[in-house]
């Protein structure tokens, strides 16, 4: 069964939901069993729990799905292969420039001025904060060319619940092949 979720529960605490509701949910299977379905009395102490589960992330995190996006993305035409060199600088003092390389499929979007890289999700804790420490870069080549991309800014993109892409703007550094 699927954990209550925060919200559900401050109703529940705050006694909006009929009892006789509840219970039915229960049988059903929608509810655990043994739950605990009483208001609480204090209604400042239920206040307080709406009020932290409307200030949790799952309610206050902005999720975006761009479908044109995704099909960009899967055009075998945009893909490209490059190396996602990662230097973290959070790793203890004798590891700090130690060095992964993940090799990864990668789409470039160009808007304007602006260049766009949507990079598949990575499933890394705190990757955000790697991808932008200004030591991290994305290296591939283009047209003879060898391309390395210092990221500055990160979006997520979601596929409905599912983080699926990064959307990623930096600045582009250039290097003739030689």
């Amino acid at each position: 069964m699927t954990p209550v979720k925060p919200i559900v529960l401050a109703a529940i605490q705050m006694g909006i939901i009929d009892n006789d509701v509840l219970q039915q949910f229960k049988k059903w299977g929608f509810l655990p069993r043994e739950l605990d379905t009483t208001p609480i009395e204090d209604s400042e102490l239920a206040f307080e729990a709406a009020k932290e589960a409307l200030d949790s992330r799952e309610y206050v995190e902005m999720r975006d799905t761009d479908l044109d996006l995704l099909r960009f993305y899967l055009d075998k035409n945009n893909q490209a292969k490059g190396q996602l060199v990662v230097i973290d600088h959070t790793r203890p003092e004798e590891d700090k420039n130690a060095k992964s390389t993940k090799t990864v499929v990668f789409a470039r979007r160009a808007l304007g001025l602006r260049v766009e890289y949507v990079v598949p999700w990575t499933h890394e804790e705190n990757i955000e904060t790697i991808l932008t420490n200004g030591r991290t870069y994305l290296r591939y080549s283009a047209g003879g060319v060898n391309m390395k991309v210092y990221f500055t800014n990160i979006q997520e993109m979601y596929f409905g619940d599912v983080k699926a892409f990064m959307v990623c703007t930096g600045i582009e550094e250039t290097h003739e092949r030689g």
